[in-house]
């Protein structure tokens, strides 16, 4: 039996700067204390006093780009959908109401809430009032939980008509987003051709057609679109920040092209990343300091905290250290500061953290690229020219960069998925395979893995490549294929 993927995400949406929640969710966020009929009959104001709840909220629904009222008098249809629902129910399970029914009770949850209409919203601010008023005059015990566990269908199904709706704020709007989190929100299938634009690691291009290309004026203004007809130049660069990527698709033609979803989750995924930095290297404080000196900005870029400390006081000696094992780690750290000690030599100027980051990049020099990720992730600009921050890596021949990133992200999938069934990545047992790649086909057959049974086959064996992942007695089973290292 398939266990289910739940998911905690917040259950609001953002409508004209303003933070919405749908009706569909009221009744997950109260722990059911509203249920759908409840929530139906308060609505449309059928309750009297005193038992009447949320009596001044009003939901709303959208319509030419404007937040409509829905009046009192239309809840009634839907009172009538939601008790036509549950007189169905009882037809068929005439012990619904039993307290071992447990299925009964299970669908009559996924099916009531569903009545509740599609698209319509109450504001937040004004919910959370009203449900401190009813909880002061008839208290009870079940807090207002805004990011309860659901499955994925259930999600979806409470935030139907919400697809185009941030999901965060108008602040996430300085998130920057780089190549590979702008392949995953908008999903590029084709970095050849997303929308009429190549797309690369610093930006999207315009591809210009050939001079004797048979197109009417219209279409060749429309192929050959560019904000400032700069065609050497990317349309937009990349890494962005969220808000001008929202503002760029629009122009050119790709309303619509951004996944409010996979927004929010890239996000949570920087949030995640910059609090990690944040508590094991200080990332925050060293990036606040208006002074760096060489040898801390040295350590700082081979991922060393200065302030670090062992169980005997002794600082870290970074000539010593292989960071995430890798033993050109010194050797990166004596070119770092011999370049940076010469730099501060010839000009003594006070430098940031960001400074040395933007030295090691003009002169070269390899460093660590939690530096660069910790940039990418920061919900403010940590600079006007945040570089290459976030880039991929160069990649062979024949290869593209979304290859590369999609690659990646399918190996981590793969990785995780054979963690999460109970088997040891690099010692999979016999059959696991099989599972873990039905595992990928069902639950991440969507946007940004797209698994199908041919990606599937290329990603594993990139992922045997890379040492991620492999089967166990592979020696012997090897030798069974011929000494053919891909043959599974």
């Amino acid at each position: 039996m398939k266990g289910v993927m739940m998911t905690g995400g917040r259950l609001t949406i953002w409508i004209d700067g303003r933070e919405a929640l749908p009706v569909r969710a009221i009744p997950y966020v109260t722990g059911w204390r509203y249920s759908p009929d409840f929530v139906a009959e308060s609505l449309a104001r059928a309750t009297a006093a005193p038992f009447e709840k949320l009596r001044n909220l009003v939901a709303f629904h959208r319509s030419a780009g404007k937040s409509l009222p829905v009046m009192a008098s239309e809840w009634t249809a839907v009172m009538a959908e939601v008790k036509g629902f549950e007189a169905e129910l009882r037809e068929r399970r005439p012990d619904v109401d039993a307290e071992d029914d447990h299925a009964g009770y299970a669908a009559w949850r996924r099916g009531a809430a569903l009545k509740l209409p599609a698209g319509v919203f109450v504001w937040l601010n004004e919910f959370l009032r009203e449900r401190e008023t009813d909880h002061k005059r008839t208290p009870d015990d079940r807090p207002v939980i805004l990011a309860p566990m659901l499955d994925g269908d259930t999600r979806a199904a409470v935030l139907e008509g919400f697809e185009d709706c941030p999901r965060r704020g108008p602040d996430a709007d300085r998130a920057m987003i780089g190549y590979a989190d702008f392949v995953t929100i908008c999903h590029v299938d084709d970095p050849a051709n997303f929308g009429g634009f190549r797309v690369e690691a610093n930006g999207l291009h315009v591809d210009l057609p050939d001079a004797d290309a048979t197109l009417i004026p219209e279409e060749r203004a429309a192929v050959t679109w560019h904000p400032t007809g700069q065609y050497d130049k990317p349309a937009l660069s990349l890494p962005c920040t969220l808000g001008q990527l929202r503002a760029f698709l629009p122009d050119a033609g790709m309303a619509g092209y951004i996944d409010e979803e996979a927004v929010d989750a890239v996000l949570g995924e920087h949030e995640h990343r910059t609090g990690w930095y944040d508590n094991t290297m200080n990332a925050a404080m060293w990036f606040k300091r208006a002074s760096v000196k060489p040898d801390e900005a040295a350590m700082l870029l081979c991922r060393i905290d200065p302030l670090e400390r062992d169980w005997q006081g002794n600082a870290p000696d970074p000539e010593r250290i292989y960071v995430d094992d890798d033993k050109a780690s010194p050797d990166r750290y004596r070119l770092l500061l011999r370049a940076f000690l010469d730099v501060a030599e010839t000009d003594q100027k006070p430098r940031t953290l960001l400074d040395w980051r933007d030295v090691a990049k003009r002169e070269g020099l390899r460093h660590h690229q939690w530096i660069d990720e910790y940039v990418l992730a920061r919900i403010e600009e940590l600079s006007a020219d945040s570089g290459s921050a976030g880039g991929v890596a160069k990649v062979g021949a024949g290869a593209t960069a979304a290859t590369v990133n999609l690659t990646k992200i399918r190996i981590n999938a793969i990785v995780q998925t054979a963690t999460r069934l109970k088997y040891d990545p690099l010692s999979v047992a016999t059959g696991g395979k099989a599972i873990i790649e039905a595992e990928c086909l069902d639950k991440l057959k969507g946007a940004p893995h797209r698994f199908t049974p041919d990606t599937f086959k290329k990603a594993w064996q990139a992922a045997r490549d890379a040492g991620r992942i492999d089967v166990e007695n592979v020696e012997i089973y090897r030798g069974q294929q011929g000494g053919n290292p891909h043959g599974c």
